[in-house]
């Protein structure tokens, strides 16, 4: 086969761009970028979970105000019985979605960041984490808590029923139910924390979403006072079925394994057919309009390099708890 080959000048030889401009000559235009744009101000502590301005607690009260979103990390296990060990998660989801700052300061809910609780001992960091969200759930602030393993939503959700005489509904993203009533009793823990937010007269309800880990179909959960399964992972699905929560105040916890784990690999007990991040996503968006939503916390992520940017797609879900309202 004959072929006509272009010799492109030798000053040209070294470059394929300039030689393809050469064959295939283009009409240019030069962009125009915004010239009254000017690059945001670095808050003086740094940003933090999701980009938030990190704030000095002392100071917090003098910034934002009611209905703010204020992040806080606790970075050791407070009671681990299941799963792969995740200490420094919230560290590790910190330093992982920083990069988000200009999406969050322009979509995201107004948000603070006031650090994470460093204490290896889980005593004195349950106690404080609990206290933390109190005080923030007190200024009118909306606390979310990035845990390790997933009994840090005791502490979230005590320290907002210490503030508030309402009785909200805990609705939690998980694979699995933490109910722990298909095995033999165990001291409090990650598998089955949920079954004491069960007895608690002060929670109005428990509603697990996107639950299906073998032990969800032991019949001991088949009918469950003041508990609701939707098992579903298709948004529409689930959106239907919480059709009557709409109005109630709501707490709501995000443990990551509720993804999929083609999408969230890094999870500290991962199950298979799980969720896709636009369905937790839409769940999540549906939640935040529709809902009363005071306080959230995201759980049981591992620190890995494999993650699929996992982290960013929980706090992109968390930011739409708390979406903004119009005007603001």
């Amino acid at each position: 086969m004959n072929m006509l080959v272009s010799q492109a000048p030798a000053s040209q030889a070294a470059s394929p761009f300039r030689q393809s401009a050469a064959l295939f000559p283009l009409q240019t235009r030069t962009p125009r970028y915004s010239t009254s744009a000017q690059p945001e101000a670095q808050p003086e502590l740094g940003l933090g979970f999701s980009g938030a301005p990190v704030i000095d607690l002392e100071e917090l009260h003098l910034h934002g105000g009611p209905g703010d979103v204020v992040f806080f990390g606790v970075d050791c296990e407070l009671n681990r019985r299941f799963g792969d060990h995740n200490p420094g998660a919230a560290t590790f989801l910190r330093q992982n979605t920083a990069c988000m700052a200009p999406w969050t300061s322009r979509h995201g809910a107004p948000c603070q960041d006031i650090g994470v609780i460093t204490t290896t001992d889980p005593d004195i960091a349950m106690r404080d984490a609990v206290a933390l969200a109190g005080y923030i759930a007190g200024l009118g602030r909306r606390p979310v808590l990035i845990g390790c393993d997933h009994t840090a939503s005791l502490a979230g959700i005590s320290g907002l029923l210490n503030t508030t005489t309402l009785e909200p509904v805990y609705v939690y993203l998980d694979a699995h139910y933490d109910l722990g009533q298909h095995g033999e009793p165990s001291a409090l823990g990650n598998g089955n924390f949920v079954d004491m937010l069960l007895r608690a007269a002060r929670i109005a309800r428990v509603v697990n979403i996107g639950g299906r880990s073998w032990a969800t179909f032991n019949p001991v959960y088949h009918d469950v006072a003041y508990f609701q399964a939707v098992p579903q992972i298709q948004a529409a699905e689930v959106i239907e079925a919480l059709g009557w929560l709409r109005g109630h105040p709501v707490y709501v916890s995000i443990d990551a394994d509720v993804l999929d784990p083609t999408s969230a690999p890094n999870v500290c007990c991962p199950e298979p057919f799980g969720m896709a991040p636009t369905d937790l996503l839409t769940i999540c968006a549906w939640l935040g309009r529709n809902c009363d939503v005071r306080a959230a916390d995201v759980c049981e992520l591992m620190p890995a390099a494999q993650n699929m940017r996992s982290e960013q797609v929980l706090m992109r879900c968390v930011h739409a708890l708390f979406a903004r309202k119009a005007g603001h």
